[in-house]
């Protein structure tokens, strides 16, 4: 028995020994593989510049446009758990300040009557937007703290966008029209304030460029801020109650 289990040891060191010497040997051909493969692995693909298209005049009309929520769409719902949706007020303001191709860019500020006030960040965030072929469209709206999507179509007949949003927390849900705004002095449907009101509480921050089309967006609103905006501040203060409350989308 002793024999036999002293056979058995041996046999073992004996196999440990082998395979010790063929994997510290080049007898592993799964490493083989590798290493070859990694060899032969080309380099990281070069990438070409994007393709830089024209952009639709129709599509190009939209830059340095304001876009407003009308009288008939303001309703909204606030969510929360637990508890029945609670109706609002949601007026919201776009700013198109560049448009590539189908892309379109630029600035929102969102106004509603049920949501606490989340301060500067909240206003203005940013816009990007796809516009397709078929008139449907694919919006993000984010600041620094939050994003959140969009999606509705562009209907050219009567010159308005059809939208769909709901934030990502889930604590609003809105859809809505949104139509073209000219008049920068008008107080707005559903709050008190003008663009122009809006604009001076919450600038477009100087220091972003807006990409495409940033210096055009910035000297336009250098000219709100130095034209139209003189005295809007204090006039504001007189005559024009808060608004409604900014919000995060």
């Amino acid at each position: 028995m002793r024999a036999f289990a002293f056979a058995f040891a041996a046999l073992a060191v004996a196999s440990a020994l082998v395979l010790f010497i063929t994997v510290g040997g080049r007898a592993r051909p799964d490493l083989e593989l590798a290493d070859a493969l990694e060899k032969s692995a080309p380099a990281a693909p070069a990438y070409q510049q994007p393709f830089d298209g024209p952009t639709p005049p129709e599509v190009q009309a939209f830059a340095g446009t304001y876009w407003i929520v009308p009288q008939e769409t303001l309703l909204a719902y606030t969510l929360s758990a637990g508890a029945d949706p609670v109706p609002t007020t949601d007026q919201t303001i776009w700013y198109i300040s560049a448009a590539n191709q189908r892309y379109l860019q630029g600035w929102l500020w969102a106004f509603t009557s049920q949501l606490p006030s989340v301060g500067y960040l909240a206003n203005p965030m940013q816009l990007f937007a796809s516009l397709r072929p078929d008139g449907t469209a694919a919006f993000t709206f984010y600041s620094r703290t939050s994003s959140s999507n969009g999606y509705g179509a562009w209907d050219g007949e009567k010159a308005r966008f059809v939208m769909q949003i709901t934030a990502t927390d889930g604590s609003l849900a809105h859809w809505s029209y949104m139509v073209k705004q000219t008049n920068l002095t008008e107080a707005l449907p559903g709050i008190s304030w003008s663009i122009t009101d809006v604009l001076a509480a919450y600038p477009i921050p100087v220091t972003s460029s807006s990409h495409v089309g940033g210096a055009r967006a910035r000297s336009r609103h250098a000219i709100h801020r130095h034209g139209e905006l003189s005295g809007v501040q204090s006039q504001r203060k007189r005559h024009h109650p808060s608004p409604a409350t900014p919000h995060t989308l």
